[in-house]
């Protein structure tokens, strides 16, 4: 914000050994939604919040992680978003404005 940092955190991306790889590229903050419920083909995930960036891949909290960063994404990844920790979801979440970019990359 005013070109200082102000979130740092570990985060987990998509299942690299499923090939549910978080897309790489320049994508925005379309929504925000708070209390989600996240559904897949085998899951219904309730999330507090939810900022999606590109199809149904967003950035949200993931209270079922116990640890974060590293390379957990290699097997034991998210389905293509992108795991946070609640705190700095929560954070996120406040300073966030539809529109804003996400620059996304490995």
């Amino acid at each position: 914000q005013d070109g200082e940092l102000v979130i740092e955190t570990d985060i987990v991306t998509g299942n690299a050994k499923r090939k549910w790889n978080t897309p790489e590229g320049v994508n925005y903050i379309y929504k925000k939604q708070k209390n989600r419920i996240l559904r897949g083909p085998n899951y219904a995930t309730p999330v507090k919040y939810w900022l999606p960036v590109v199809g149904n891949i967003g950035i949200h909290d993931a209270k079922w992680r116990k640890e974060f960063g590293g390379d957990i994404y290699l097997t034991n990844g998210s389905h293509g978003c992108i795991n946070t920790p609640t705190e700095a979801v929560a954070q996120l979440y406040e300073l966030a404005e539809v529109g804003m970019p996400v620059v996304m990359f490995y």
